[in-house]
């Protein structure tokens, strides 16, 4: 699978890291729906017996986002679902798995670390953007909600957009409940990159001294573009019987309900839509 650098570098101004959320395809969630059975009954039989995987408690995921929230990201909505959740070691980026009797999010030791010590004014630590975290978690989120009667009306609306909608390489989207769910979590981590990458680099720029007016200029111009992205999204094709899967990106704009939705609930309106608009990136002053 594609880094989502690689996949987003025209598109946003500080991308990071891939996704390998797996829940968003209709044929994922019917499976999961036929098999589970009294999933409450085996979860609370498998918590008692089974013994947890290597992992990270709950207490440690809450003081990260904590820190992220102190940074100025907006955490609260994704602070909500941590209890629900097991935080399991993993690969080196974040990854939301859902299953029968655990909904797991892996993280590996390097990216949590990085998270936690991550600073305004230092340079970003390699591997550890929030963007990833809160992609993941936009999935879990919209996984534990999307029975709630607005969110389940706004995917519903959502999927029929992306049904047979535009594909950059021409074709027309065969799958668009995944399309949808890597359009929402991809909105939310460029959201948060584009709004955390403008206050690093001022941050940064201000503890050397170095913060010119053609540093602020550059910083609203990318923040700016950033904020403008309005297309997101992927699906995968091929697996099972074939040799290889790829990723199809999308071309069509995110229904506009479902952007709101991610606004207003996970983003809680923090971001604003221009750099003149925010005032905590206003400011940022040139020094004489």
């Amino acid at each position: 699978m594609r880094d989502r650098a690689e996949r987003a570098a025209e598109r946003r101004p500080r991308p990071e890291t891939r996704s390998v959320a797996r829940w968003g395809s209709a044929e994922r969630v019917l499976a999961l729906q036929r098999t589970a059975g009294n999933v409450a009954t085996a979860r609370t039989l498998a918590r008692n017996v089974l013994p947890p995987p290597p992992g990270f408690d709950h207490t440690r995921i809450h003081g990260a986002l904590a820190h992220l929230k102190a940074l100025g990201l907006p955490t609260d909505a994704l602070d909500g679902i941590v209890d629900q959740l097991r935080f399991v070691k993993g690969g080196p980026q974040p990854s939301f798995q859902p299953g029968l009797l655990n909904d797991d999010v892996e993280l590996s030791e390097r990216y949590l670390s990085g998270v936690e010590q991550t600073t305004l004014d230092g340079p970003p630590i390699v591997g550890a953007n929030p963007e990833a975290l809160f992609h993941e978690l936009t999935h879990a989120f919209m996984y534990f909600h999307r029975k709630d009667a607005d969110l389940e009306a706004i995917l519903a609306e959502a999927r029929t957009a992306y049904t047979g909608s535009p594909m950059q390489d021409g074709s027309a989207s065969e799958d668009p409940a995944r399309v949808l769910q890597e359009a929402a979590a991809e909105y939310v981590g460029g959201r948060v990159a584009t709004y955390f990458g403008a206050v690093q680099t001022l941050s940064s720029a201000s503890a050397k001294g170095a913060l010119t007016q053609a540093v602020v200029d550059r910083a609203a111009k990318e923040y700016d573009r950033g904020m403008a992205v309005r297309v997101y999204g992927y699906e995968e094709r091929g697996g099972l019987f074939s040799l290889q899967t790829k990723e199809v990106q999308s071309a069509a704009n995110i229904p506009e309900r479902l952007r709101g939705y991610l606004d207003a609930r996970i983003l809680a309106n923090r971001f604003a839509e221009h750099f003149a608009d925010d005032p905590s990136l206003r400011s940022f002053t040139p020094g004489p």
